[in-house]
């Protein structure tokens, strides 16, 4: 098996899977690619055409930036490619629309793709534009059970206005989700690091309107509740303006959801945004009575 990175600042998605093949030795077996949003999904796409037939590909957009082991690109066009070449490994990948029957539309498309129906994978990949995530893993959860280790996430745009995308070798879209299925002839290890710890604040969810803004914690708007929580832990002011999601992604709001080890294992809910009747809206599912933190 080999892996191997390479990335691009121009409009060409062809030069950068240039220098991924030269790394490669070859043509990827799966191809990730990342792309900020001044790239066009359908032009990425084009770009990929000698893609083999049999080699199989997920895209998706990322909010201003991507990492690879050659530094941080931040504020720029830029795009970004991971591929695998190993010969025993089968993978299958599948776009599927969002709607309301569509939960496990995508897993099972992917493992027919895989050559694979029926049967568990070592590894899934979600890539989802915003919306619906949690619904998606319950379609995932009822085909393949609760310890399927799944790696991925949402997609993002600069200034969350609607420009995210997700893309395959044959579909794309900005209202969909992508799913990769890996089954490995090597061995996967997962390791996952959230990288935030509980603060001295807490309350529990009194009222929410839908699934994804809470209006009041313990009775108080939640604005304020989390601006009073936000500006007592960072010691700065929060604005309510464009940069709110930048100023908020290292203090979210977390609800424990078990235990790993003994520790505490959090589900993390990121601000959307802070509403003018004082609710907050989050980009995950958040139920009355639960307790965030």
């Amino acid at each position: 098996m080999s892996v191997a990175t390479a990335w691009s600042d121009d409009r060409d998605s062809a030069a950068a899977y240039g220098r991924l093949r030269d790394r490669l030795s070859g043509d990827p077996d799966f191809l990730i690619l990342y792309y900020t949003e001044d790239h066009d999904p359908a032009a990425l796409r084009a770009g990929l055409s000698g893609l083999p037939v049999a080699s199989r590909m997920l895209g998706g957009s990322t909010s201003r930036s991507l990492m690879t082991e050659e530094g941080v690109f931040l504020d720029v066009p830029v795009i970004g490619m991971m591929g695998v070449r190993s010969e025993g490994a089968r993978f299958g990948v599948a776009l599927c629309k969002k709607s309301s029957d569509s939960r496990a539309t995508a897993v099972l498309a992917a493992l027919d793709d895989a050559g694979r129906p029926g049967e568990v994978p070592d590894l899934l990949i979600l890539c989802s534009t915003p919306g619906g995530e949690e619904e998606a893993l319950s379609g995932l959860v009822d085909v393949l059970g609760e310890s399927m280790p799944v790696f991925g996430g949402s997609t993002g745009d600069n200034d969350s206005a609607g420009r995210w995308s997700v893309f395959t070798r044959d579909d794309g879209g900005r209202d969909a989700l992508t799913v990769a299925v890996v089954f490995a002839d090597f061995t996967i290890n997962c390791v996952f690091q959230g990288g935030c710890v509980p603060s001295r604040f807490g309350g529990v969810v009194t009222e929410t309107d839908g699934a994804r803004a809470i209006l009041r914690i313990d009775g108080q708007p939640t604005a304020d509740v989390y601006t009073a929580w936000h500006e007592a832990q960072t010691g700065r002011p929060l604005f309510r303006d464009r940069t709110l999601q930048q100023r908020t992604a290292l203090t979210p709001l977390g609800r424990e959801v078990g235990a790993v080890g003994g520790f505490g294992a959090y589900t993390l809910s990121h601000i959307w945004s802070l509403r003018d009747d004082g609710g907050l809206e989050l980009l995950t599912d958040v139920k009355p009575a639960s307790r965030c933190i």
